[in-house]
């Protein structure tokens, strides 16, 4: 006989395709809680593609007016330029703007997907029918967080009023209390802020992806051991100086002068029309006379002064004395074709014929005094 004949096999050998069918069923039932509706994955990829796609407009509409406003805090000294140490660093390896438009193109699309999938990923997390329980536990403990935010806020103020005047405490016994009961409970809390910290970082740090217009990271914060870690938003800036360089207002009027003084040669450009600029500005524009000499940020109007008067002396008296020598020689000169001319008409006061020529010379006479 075979193992069919025995009663516990036959019963088992029976029983079996129960037991197949319900295990394929608990399967199936387990492989449907688990499979996410067709509605979640619609949800998700319409919000991401949304946001996507504000986010790429806000990109492409912040560069032209995040360039201009570059280019005019550089001519404002806004951002420094000519006295910052670090600013031969934009003269060095221009070859580098270059890497300007590949960095604005695949930068926006960079920025583009990590919002795309970030957003994704959360609106899932919030719908998918196997973490919704974890959402409901985390928006119950942030409700409980927000409450009890909004009572140590409350609490903060009522015992900031009482305790402090300023920087000063009005009451040191109920402040010290108040004080280490307060670190206490941040100690609790502190934890919480640094996760939210995390969060915005990284969600800053992805809407900032494409932006190479702007510096992500502080100043001396991207830079390790020499190293930038984010040197791209320099090699924008480098390239706005290139371009800037060709078109800066203060080229075209030095382009100008040069060529008025190509054009009209010794009489532009005087020390005279010097000393007049001079006077305009000092007279009317005041406080452009620290721009004049100065090297520091910021120097007193009295040092200021002092060095535009020190050491200029000598020089002007120079030209000065220089001036009144020329005059006098054309004084001499000119009084000397008077005598010549006086000496004309005495000859010539006999002959009728010569009153014309004797007014004449009165009129070159009269000319000459004039210009003496």
């Amino acid at each position: 006989p075979g193992c069919e004949s025995i009663p516990l096999v036959e019963e088992i050998i029976d029983t079996r395709p129960a037991l197949f069918a319900d295990a394929e069923a608990f399967v199936d039932e387990s492989i449907d809680d688990y499979i996410p509706k067709r509605w979640m994955v619609v949800l998700c990829a319409v919000v991401s593609l949304i946001t996507g796609c504000f986010v790429a407009i806000s990109l492409f509409a912040n560069y032209i007016p995040s360039t201009v406003c570059t280019i005019m805090k550089f001519r404002s000294g806004a951002i420094p330029s000519l006295r910052d140490p670090n600013f031969i660093q934009y003269r060095k390896t221009l070859e580098s703007v270059t890497y300007i438009i590949g960095l604005m193109a695949w930068g926006t699309w960079s920025s583009i997907f990590f919002t795309v999938i970030v957003v994704a990923g959360g609106v899932f997390f919030l719908v998918y029918q196997v973490t919704r329980p974890i959402v409901v536990s985390v928006v119950a403990i942030v409700i409980g967080i927000t409450v009890t935010l909004v009572f140590k806020s409350i609490l903060i103020t009522v015992l900031g009023r009482v305790n402090y005047a300023a920087f000063y405490r009005k009451r040191p016994w109920l402040a010290n209390i108040c004080g280490v009961g307060l670190e206490c409970w941040h100690l609790g809390l502190s934890s919480g802020y640094m996760l939210s910290r995390a969060i915005k970082l990284i969600v800053a740090a992805t809407m900032y992806i494409g932006r190479i217009d702007q510096p992500f990271l502080g100043e001396g914060v991207g830079v390790i051991g020499g190293t930038h870690l984010d040197k791209f938003p320099s090699i924008y800036r480098q390239g706005l100086l290139s371009a800037d360089a060709h078109r800066h207002p203060y080229i075209e009027r030095l382009g100008l002068i040069y060529l008025l003084k190509i054009r009209h040669g010794s009489k532009f450009g005087t020390t005279a029309g010097s000393i007049w600029r001079l006077l305009f500005v000092f007279s009317l524009m005041p406080w452009l006379r620290k721009f004049r000499i100065a090297n520091d940020a910021d120097i007193p109007e009295e040092i200021v002064m002092l060095q535009l008067t020190s050491g200029s002396n000598t020089k002007y008296e120079k030209i000065i004395k220089d001036l009144q020598e020329e005059l006098n020689e054309e004084k001499s000169r000119l009084e000397k074709e008077i005598r010549i001319l006086q000496g004309k008409i005495k000859m010539n006061q006999g002959d009728a014929n010569a009153e014309t020529n004797l007014d004449n010379l009165l009129e070159m006479i009269s000319n000459l005094q004039h210009k003496i």
